[in-house]
């Protein structure tokens, strides 16, 4: 069984390919050039949320390549965000709203556009989405986790969590810093931004950013921290750097806080080559920035980010989806839900659902057949 672009979503049973590796039980494989494996050498293909990141025509490339390596009779299983139930809200909401308004339906509408729009044209890290969700008043928390489920309440609740703990401490630290100089602490600095937190540095173990700026803000060591500081810990590796802290005297709650600790990746774990990749970015980006201003820094970074495989390219309802596999080389193919399948014990592997809970419920599920 192969699982395409899996992410951190994988089982150990399967055959489990990603871009980057961050684990023993995920192959690296740039699957833009192909899959590397021997013609019918699966009975199981499956891919979730990965088409949609890619043209029309490239996504129709891998669909092929993945038919070439599904036996005859083996089982496709893709997953994709439904254009349909996108379009169907837009029109509900915008048609209530049209009757009398009020502003949980107009928080459905604006999230609604945010969903057909957004994931298309953002120029940042989770683009118009974070800021929304950031909202302390968000009237329609509800109905958002309805459409995005699990990940949503992942995002959620430590965003949630860490700005009430960073308020209940304001009156006695005075220094905001994050712990971690990458793409993690830039995120989340720009969470702070959007809620008018202010972070005044980065630390980072690594000696070599020290002395650099990200963000405009200084990179320093542990030694930047003094009695007023308080650091947020936004690193995958956030045990040992706990431990780190508390050996200097540092109390979890008052003087540090871990941003998320359902992220944990041991450091024989992270991919180097990406860690190397982002290090020489954060390089490009700070001579962009001396060379032509801050201007032309900007315009770098969205080129980089619009290529980076987080942006929605092309959308998919039941009708182009099906024909896509069927033009593909699947005899049948049919709508199903995430708890349904007839790939053998398909519930056991907790990719669709987790914990009883559908893992993306804003999803369209199709499976079928390769013919014989």
């Amino acid at each position: 069984m192969l699982n395409i672009g899996c992410g951190s979503t994988f089982h150990e049973d399967w055959v489990n390919v990603d871009i980057y590796s961050t684990s023993e039980h995920v192959i690296e494989m740039d699957i833009r050039k192909g899959i590397a494996f021997e013609d019918s050498s699966f009975d199981v293909v499956y891919s979730s949320h990965v088409l949609e990141h890619m043209s029309k025509n490239a996504a129709e490339e891998l669909v092929k390549e993945m038919m070439r390596v599904l036996k005859p009779g083996g089982i496709l299983r893709l997953v994709v965000p439904d254009l349909e139930a996108i379009i169907t809200n837009y029109t509900k909401f915008k048609g209530q709203l049209e009757n009398s308004q009020d502003s949980l339906t107009e928080a459905n509408y604006d999230w609604t556009m945010i969903e057909l729009y957004d994931q298309v044209l953002r120029t940042k890290p989770g683009g118009m989405m974070i800021p929304f969700l950031l909202n302390p008043e968000l009237p329609n928390k509800d109905f958002i986790i309805q459409r995005f489920g699990w990940e949503a309440e992942r995002i959620l609740k430590p965003i949630s969590d860490v700005l009430k703990q960073i308020n209940n401490l304001k009156e006695t630290k005075e220094d905001l810093l994050i712990f971690g100089a990458g793409s993690f602490g830039i995120k989340v600095d720009a969470i702070f931004r959007n809620n008018a937190i202010s972070c005044s540095a980065f630390i980072d173990n690594d000696e070599s950013k020290w002395g650099q700026k990200l963000n405009g803000k200084p990179i320093c060591s542990l030694e930047r921290i003094n009695e007023k500081s308080l650091i947020i810990v936004c690193s995958s590796w956030w045990k040992e750097v706990s431990i780190q802290l508390t050996n200097k005297g540092m109390i979890e709650g008052e003087d540090f806080i871990i941003f998320d600790k359902t992220i944990s990746l041991s450091p024989s774990e992270v991919n180097s080559n990406s860690s190397l990749k982002e290090d020489k970015l954060i390089k490009v980006y700070q001579y962009i920035n001396k060379e032509l201003g801050e201007e032309y820094e900007a315009i770098f970074k969205e080129a980089v980010f619009r290529n980076s495989g987080e942006i929605h390219k092309w959308m998919y309802d039941a009708f182009s989806l099906s024909r896509l596999m069927q033009k593909s080389g699947i005899s049948v193919s049919k709508v199903c839900m995430a708890n349904e399948s007839n790939i053998p014990n398909f519930e056991e592997y907790n990719l669709d659902i987790l914990d009883g809970k559908v893992r993306k419920p804003d999803s369209l599920f199709m499976e079928g057949y390769k013919c014989n």
